[in-house]
């Protein structure tokens, strides 16, 4: 949580001022102000009020959501503080910079990748957990969101995690402008895929783990280990998914079952499908019952014994 914006007065004068400016509105024309926001404020979660998106401010602790975004209008406010602006003024207030600055940073946007604010299209709550909260969450809350990208990065569908380790999947339709719940016709895709090929192609990447499960990708993720998974757990691997790992030019994968028979058999249904010699399953000692590489790391786990282990397994 940043400290609270201190209010200028003059901003919406500036902001008017700016709007005669050409080649600042041609700038501020090439993006939507949704995609400033995300890039800004890539962990919030901001929920659907009308033709308004809500969230937390960044600027100030909130109960109730209170910075809006406005997609028709390209604006952004927060009452409680008095902003209130534009692309630019997002860009300033959250970066602290210039409006040089902030105009260079909007201009460099859609090059540097697809941004997409996180909605979740429920009324907006009374009460929620606080940007990067591990709070559970209220029930219909969703206490993590993962995006599913293709090789490019281009976001495809999103897995939303709710209390009580329920899972809901939505994919973001264009022409509507709304996310449908559902991913009908929507080829399977390996989490962290666009990782894995970016890796693979700068770096030479071709080894990764094979996790069940987002929670445990992610903990991979941040020991430095690559690693991927599929979306709605145990035993939904398909052939496809092997299609990728091998396209990406992975030619070892590293299986680590979770601690019970489904997740046993999923190991193995994961090492049948990519080529022989290629895989190979590693259990990790001490899992409570149906424990993951995410409760190994709770418990105490450390890169560098993963990093034995995994050269153990392969030696």
């Amino acid at each position: 949580m940043t400290a609270l914006l201190s209010i200028d007065p003059a901003m919406w004068a500036r902001a008017r001022q700016r709007a005669h400016n050409l080649d600042l509105e041609i700038v501020k024309s090439g993006v939507r102000i949704t995609q400033v926001v995300a890039a800004l404020l890539p962990r919030a979660i901001f929920w659907r009020v009308g033709p308004e998106l809500k969230t937390h401010c960044p600027w100030h602790k909130d109960k109730h959501p209170s910075f809006c975004v406005n997609p028709r209008k390209q604006k952004a406010f927060c009452h409680p503080c008095g902003f209130a602006g534009d692309a630019f003024d997002v860009a300033m207030a959250v970066r602290g910079c210039s409006l040089p600055e902030a105009v260079a940073f909007v201009r460099d946007l859609p090059a540097s990748g697809p941004y997409r604010l996180r909605v979740w299209d429920t009324p907006v709550p009374q009460r929620v957990p606080h940007e990067g909260s591990t709070g559970t969450g209220r029930a219909g809350e969703p206490t993590q969101i993962y995006s599913y990208c293709d090789r490019n990065g281009r976001e495809r569908y999103q897995v939303l995690r709710l209390p009580g380790k329920r899972f809901r999947c939505r994919r973001w339709h264009e022409q509507a402008e709304r996310w449908i719940w559902n991913l009908n016709g929507v080829a399977p895709l390996l989490y962290h895929l666009d990782l894995l090929s970016t890796l693979a192609q700068e770096d030479h990447l071709d080894s990764c783990l094979a996790v069940e499960g987002e929670k445990a990708c992610d903990a991979a993720w941040s020991l430095g280990f690559p690693a991927t998974t599929n979306h709605g757990g145990a035993g939904k691997w398909k052939s496809e998914h092997a299609r990728q790992l091998v396209g990406c030019g992975i030619r070892r994968v590293t299986i680590l079952p979770d601690h019970d028979a489904v997740g046993e058999q999923h190991a193995k249904s994961v090492r049948a499908s990519l080529p022989a010699g290629t895989a190979r399953l590693m259990r990790l000692l001490g899992l409570p019952p149906k424990g993951d590489l995410a409760d190994w790391i709770a418990a105490g786990g450390t890169s560098r014994q993963l990093q034995r282990l995994v050269r153990r397994c392969w030696a």
